[in-house]
């Protein structure tokens, strides 16, 4: 049996190179590479750090630069996209930011001394500026995680029509349907993880998707409140299919595991944490009521 290699730290420096060739100011790596344990399965992850980004163009750019980087060394890469001014930002006054807990142990492994361009210090970020707002946009993604189960709970027209003329196929729509909700519950209970990590002990959480993980790091009572929420809907977060490998495997494989008597459980559960941190948040109380009335339409 052939045993895959792992990224190293000579693999993240080719991907490096390749970047700031293409124009990146300067590019950083972080993550398993740096401080361990990098197996097979781990990706490489850095920085890319632009002199001057148009925020609006941020997910193509790093698009771009994640095909750059995965052609230079042969591994799945992961770049973070930002530039000078939102860096400097969000690793000096947002300590509870993704940027500051990576500048922690980040190390610089290429820079483009030819980049040209004037730095605009003073210019508007594109991502929040304080902890206050880093803290709000945290809850926004997982209020929003439970807007998206509205859309996956009841069948599509589609799949109301094919119930009538084609009822392997309706089947397969709702599984899949289904499917969606899981991931959704889950990446609600995820969502929420990482904003009482933020809330509790004032800084980032690691990078991950393990609620359990994130979990142990923070207070027990918060541990507890989560645990109940599962409990009383009869749900368990082994029953949330979250995801798949990187897309590898056909989706009717898939569906096949899914056992849908786990599905109410899980929705109600994600609504009952998504519920419960909202009580628990130092943030304004008419930004509080917008989200409260999200958890409402149902």
């Amino acid at each position: 049996m052939t045993v895959e290699p792992a990224p190293t730290m000579d693999d993240a420096r080719r991907a490096a190179s390749a970047l700031a060739d293409a124009g990146v100011g300067r590019v950083l790596v972080f993550g398993s590479v740096v401080l361990g344990g990098a197996t097979s399965l781990s990706d490489i992850d850095l920085v890319a750090i632009d002199t001057d980004l148009e925020y609006s163009g941020r997910w193509k750019r790093k698009s771009g630069l994640e095909e750059i980087a995965r052609s230079a060394c042969g591994f799945w890469t992961e770049v973070f996209v930002t530039d000078e001014p939102e860096w400097r930002i969000r690793t000096t006054k947002v300590m509870s930011s993704f940027e500051a807990h990576v500048a922690t142990y980040a190390i610089e492994l290429a820079a483009n001394d030819d980049v040209s361009g004037v730095i605009e210090w003073d210019k508007p970020i594109g991502r929040p500026g304080s902890d206050k707002a880093e803290l709000a946009d945290r809850l926004e993604v997982a209020t929003r995680q439970i807007m998206s189960l509205l859309l996956h709970e009841r069948p599509t027209q589609r799949e109301l029509e094919l119930a009538r003329v084609d009822p392997d196929e309706a089947e397969f729509c709702r599984r899949v349907r289904h499917i969606s909700v899981l991931a959704g519950s889950y990446g609600a209970f995820l969502a929420a993880v990482r904003v009482m990590h933020v809330a509790t002990l004032g800084i980032a959480p690691p990078k991950g998707d393990e609620v359990t993980m994130l979990l142990a790091a923070q207070p027990s009572w918060v541990g507890d409140a989560f645990r109940r929420a599962l409990d009383s809907c009869g749900a368990a977060l082994s029953e949330m299919h979250y995801r798949r490998d990187r897309g590898d495997e056909e989706p009717d494989r898939h569906t096949r595991r899914v056992d849908t008597r786990h599905v109410g459980p899980a929705r109600d559960a994600a609504h009952a944490i998504v519920g419960w941190i909202l009580d628990h948040l130092d943030l304004d109380g008419d930004e509080l009521d917008r989200h409260r009335r999200r958890l409402e339409d149902r």
